[in-house]
């Protein structure tokens, strides 16, 4: 069947059901390949970027998202997978249902594979190309993106700045001497502009900040 592809900007977000009844939502700066029509015994589609699906039960054909080194086998559930190429990970987080998550570079039935249970996370490290589980209690930090929102629990600013740049496609430049002891928790609307975020941010962070072009040097 022909394949169809969609390309999310950067600063956006974009809602799409599949021919299957599957809900998705992609986030910015994501490449997502799907079929017209899904026939053979399982739904495949492909994802660079993250997204967040809620798939349609059907136990004969399997819902299966492949994403670079790895690939997710469902059957119905409702996860969220990050996949950035840039990305040193990719995170698997499953909140309700169960998923299989894979190392794409084995092949065959024996290939390694995890199991997850609603409130867990699978991390592929691609340098050490190793599949890891962890409880998650706190999914809210990895979902809220879906909702125009950038959720942080007790999170330093370099962490808050990587997640501005990833959705932004911005570069935030920090001076040699950049020190602080400042934690961020809490929900930064990522609905309206970068400048809004970066309002926000600073009144927080206690910076100051100028945009110039695609870059973002704080002071």
């Amino acid at each position: 069947d022909q394949m169809n592809e969609m390309v999310i900007p950067y600063g956006r977000r974009s809602e799409l059901y599949l021919p299957d009844g599957t809900k998705e939502i992609l986030n910015a700066g994501t490449r997502f390949a799907f079929p017209s029509r899904f026939s053979g015994k399982q739904r495949e589609v492909y994802l660079m970027g993250e997204a967040y699906f809620e798939v349609k039960g059907d136990k004969k054909h399997p819902f299966v998202v492949n994403a670079g080194e790895v690939s997710v086998k469902v059957l119905g559930t409702h996860f969220n997978i990050s996949a950035y190429a840039r990305d040193a990970e990719i995170e698997t987080i499953l909140l309700e249902g169960e998923v299989s998550v894979y190392r794409n570079r084995d092949k065959g039935p024996l290939r390694e594979k995890v199991v997850l249970k609603p409130l867990q996370k699978a991390s592929f490290d691609k340098q050490k190309n190793t599949l890891e589980v962890s409880d998650e209690k706190n999914v809210e930090e990895y979902v809220s993106w879906v909702s125009g929102w950038l959720y942080f629990s007790q999170k330093n600013l370099p962490y808050v700045f990587a997640k501005v740049e990833r959705y932004y496609n911005v570069k935030i430049v920090l001076p040699e001497d950049f020190r602080t002891s400042t934690m961020i928790s809490g929900k930064l609307d990522i609905k309206g502009s970068l400048d809004d975020v970066m309002k926000a941010l600073s009144d927080v962070g206690k910076f100051s900040y100028r945009i110039d072009d695609h870059k973002i040097f704080i002071e």
